[in-house]
């Protein structure tokens, strides 16, 4: 087995929370990188890219949602999922990605569920990689603040803690995790 599946996913469009300018740039970016190594030859096969750079594009929670599901629904060698965009945190300590629709923040995806998925996936190594707001939640035992519960097999790279924000420089068109990345 040699499969290797990634979904990428970059909003810069939201109805009704601040409007981003990197995630696409970064989604794109990403999805482009993983298609082949250094020497040319193949990576990932046809990375699943999901951008929102406007009212049309649009890509709500559900959308994310099913996105990670199918992803992690398979066996396969490597399952990659990167999200960049809106993220969120309510007053129990949950952790959210938002979609296009969302109006609060903590309407969006539970970064629990995301991690629930991988952790249960058959894929032999998750990768989950998220630059967002309050992302280092992703890791974290249900309910208990300060314990990451991360299994063998999974890696989780995000661009802030649980109780951090995330930011875009402005005037450069890379969300945080890129710009720290290449800085």
């Amino acid at each position: 087995m040699s499969t290797r599946k990634a979904v990428v996913i970059g909003i810069n469009h939201y109805d009704h929370l601040p409007i981003l300018s990197g995630c696409v740039n970064d989604a794109q970016s990403v999805a482009s990188i993983l298609e082949e190594h250094y020497d040319g030859t193949s990576n990932f096969l046809k990375p699943h890219l999901m951008v929102a750079d406007g009212a049309a594009t649009a890509i709500s929670k559900a959308d994310i949602k099913d996105a990670a599901r199918e992803l992690f629904e398979d066996q396969s060698e490597v399952a990659l999922f990167y999200f960049a965009g809106h993220g969120d945190l309510d007053d129990e300590s949950s952790g959210y990605l938002c979609g296009s629709e969302c109006k609060a923040g903590d309407d969006g995806v539970l970064l629990a569920d995301i991690m629930r998925m991988a952790t249960k996936s058959p894929a032999i190594n998750k990768v989950v990689i998220l630059d967002s707001c309050h992302s280092g939640l992703a890791g974290n035992r249900d309910g208990v603040d300060d314990v990451a519960e991360i299994k063998e097999g999974m890696t989780v790279l995000t661009a802030s803690t649980a109780k951090q924000s995330s930011f875009e420089v402005r005037g450069v068109r890379a969300c945080s995790l890129r710009y720290f990345l290449t800085h």
